[in-house]
């Protein structure tokens, strides 16, 4: 439904915004209640929206809510929120976001491919953007966190530096981890070709 005003201030008795209640909507900014307690499936889906709030109260992020709203840059998800559903935030123009520790269950292709994800070390979202190969914003906790797991990782096995030093190594060596530390010797240029 098109609608003739910009900014959309929902009261506190509100409770449930419906099925594609703003669909295509000119609403450039809204300010959801705390009183929100259910989001429905493409409430917000194509609307001018350039930044939202989504309050704690409201536990679930519903699919495809805000999915198309390309001008949305600025999205903040409060401490409560426990579910973000698949496409929620799809299509939209997120560079960044920061997805609080209270969310516990996230569905595909919440965000743009290219979005920065801003979550804690040890959280539901950091675990998922990991495995995910999602953005993660770089942290001090973050960078150590990875290369922790990365020293951590004992199925990543070294190339053998003897082989190097006869010209002996083939494809068959090829490994994700090299440890060059006992042959390379001197200030000079290395150059690895592949």
């Amino acid at each position: 439904a098109d609608s003739a005003f910009t900014s959309l201030n929902i009261p506190e008795s509100v409770t449930n915004i419906g099925v594609r209640a703003f669909d295509n909507a000119a609403i450039t900014k809204v300010t959801l209640p705390s009183s929100l307690v259910e989001l429905s499936t493409c409430a917000f889906i194509d609307s001018a929206l350039t930044e939202v709030t989504i309050p704690g109260t409201l536990k679930t992020i519903d699919v495809k809510c805000f999915q198309g709203c390309e001008n949305l840059t600025k999205v903040t998800i409060k401490d409560g929120v426990e579910e973000i559903c698949e496409k929620a935030f799809w299509n939209t123009g997120i560079k960044e976001i920061k997805i609080p520790s209270s969310v516990k269950t996230i569905g595909l292709k919440i965000l743009p491919e290219d979005a920065e994800w801003d979550v804690e070390v040890g959280s539901y979202a950091y675990q998922f953007a990991l495995e995910n190969n999602c953005k993660i914003k770089a942290t001090d906790a973050v960078l150590k966190d990875k290369t922790t797991r990365l020293l951590a990782d004992r199925s990543i096995e070294s190339a053998p530096s003897d082989k190097w030093q006869k010209n002996t190594f083939t494809s068959n060596d090829v490994r994700r981890k090299w440890d060059f530390s006992s042959s390379l010797k001197g200030g000079g240029t290395y150059t690895i070709t592949f």
